[in-house]
């Protein structure tokens, strides 16, 4: 049975290339699938209580919301009175946990 499909896809290369192509596609994207949702879903956030994070930022008439400097950052944490702690993150959005699972949520503004 080998010899015979080994002797069909030496025949049709182009059959060949297509078939190859197509099965590197869909491993390939099993992959980014499982990634996503390993990340997502499965791993949990590296906080002791991640339901009790959110998110500061500044808002300006030309930017309603927009990052603030170091030295802002700085400001806000010497005068914190309200939060347990600050941090810092960069990124392009958040990942968002519901009643029906985790979903990723862009942040406005992000193409």
């Amino acid at each position: 049975m080998c010899a015979f499909s080994l002797r069909q896809l030496r025949k049709n290369p182009g059959f060949a290339a297509t078939a190859i192509l197509i099965l590197a596609l869909g491993m390939g994207a099993s992959v980014a699938i499982f990634a996503f949702v390993d990340a997502a879903l499965i791993k949990p956030l590296p906080y002791a209580e991640p339901n009790r994070l959110v998110d500061v930022d500044e808002s300006a008439v030309l930017w309603p919301r927009s990052n603030f400097s170091r030295a802002d950052y700085e400001d806000w944490k010497r005068m914190n009175k309200s939060f347990e702690s600050l941090d810092v993150y960069t990124g392009t959005g958040f990942l968002l946990r519901g009643g029906s699972g985790t979903a990723p949520v862009p942040v406005p503004g992000d193409a």
